[in-house]
């Protein structure tokens, strides 16, 4: 396996308009991991949601305790 070190020399070598399409597809790749995330982060809050471990106020004192106990 590469390490990131090889793999950045690597990209030193590539061309410019070849760096610059692999910063297309990285900044690609990152919106998709990023979109993967929230729709895992979605269902996880479904699913605590349909189980009742969400607690809903608008009580700032609730709200305190809340973040307090994270």
């Amino acid at each position: 396996m590469k390490t990131f070190a090889s793999i950045l020399e690597d990209i030193k070598q590539l061309s410019f308009e070849e760096k610059k399409e692999l910063l297309e597809i990285t900044k690609k790749y990152l919106i998709e991991e990023a979109r993967n995330r929230i729709y895992s982060e979605h269902h996880e809050s479904l699913n605590e949601l349909q189980e009742g471990k969400l607690h809903f106020s608008d009580e700032i004192n609730d709200l305190k305790d809340d973040l307090e106990n994270i």
